[in-house]
Formats: C-alpha cells, sequence, structure tokens
C-alpha cells in the first residue's frame, strides 16, 4: 500500500481502483495514520503527492473486513472510510467460516447497523467493480 499511494501512482492514474484483500482491518490505523504523518512533517520529498494518502486512499482503495473486526470497523467510520470496505467471507480457504458466514458477520454489522452493513455487503462491492 506505501509504494502505490506514497509513490504516486495513485495520483497518476486516479480512475484506477485498488484492493488490498485477505488482509483485515487491523493493520489499517497504523498505515493510514503513519502515511499521512509522513506527509505533514516530509511532504517536501514527495512532492508529486497532491493529496493527503487517507484522501487517496478513501477514494480508490478498498480493503476486507473479516467477520469478527467490530473495532476496526468503527476505526474506518471514525476516519470517514467507510466507503472502502468490502466484506469477504474468505471462502473456501481452510479456516474460513462456513457454513454461517454471512451470520457470523452479522454480529460486527449490528454494532453499526443495518445501512452500514449494506455499503460493506452491497454497494461497496458494486462500486469496486465499477458496477455502481
Amino acid at each position: 500500500m506505501m509504494d502505490i499511494i506514497a509513490g504516486g501512482v495513485l495520483d497518476r492514474f486516479a480512475k484506477l481502483r485498488v484492493g488490498f484483500f485477505e488482509s483485515g482491518l487491523g493493520w489499517m490505523p497504523y498505515w493510514i495514520d503513519h502515511l499521512d504523518e509522513y506527509f505533514e512533517v516530509m511532504g517536501h520529498h514527495t512532492l508529486w503527492l497532491k493529496r493527503h494518502p487517507s484522501e487517496i486512499f478513501k477514494a480508490q482503495c478498498f480493503v476486507s473486513i473479516e467477520a469478527d473486526e467490530g473495532s476496526g470497523l468503527r476505526w474506518m467510520q471514525e476516519k470517514g472510510l467507510l466507503d472502502s470496505i468490502l466484506w469477504g467471507s474468505d471462502y473456501p480457504h481452510f479456516d474460513c467460516t462456513y457454513p454461517g458466514a454471512y451470520q457470523a458477520a452479522q454480529a460486527t454489522f449490528d454494532l453499526v447497523g443495518e445501512d452500514i452493513a449494506n455499503k460493506v455487503v452491497l454497494e461497496n462491492p458494486a462500486r469496486f467493480m465499477g458496477l455502481a
């Protein structure tokens, strides 16, 4: 993620969408905050970046959420990054929840409301695929 955003790839290709999947949300708080801090302090070394890394991420990047990531989902909500989250069941991997993958995720979605669940399960995937 760092090279794609800080290296200016997404600024040069403003219509490009990138997905970081099968990694969950746990890494997001560190990297988004770190990249924005770097931009603020060392931005004079990356003159090609015209936007904060979090703005670039919000506009062009997507990440998947695992079933039990309520705290990560709330952090993404606080940062205004809900439009960047897609739900992934992780099926058919050996460690997936099957059957009942969506029911397992439902407990996390219940923490934030049905409108956010619809965004993560329906609207954001459609936008990522260019269908919305």
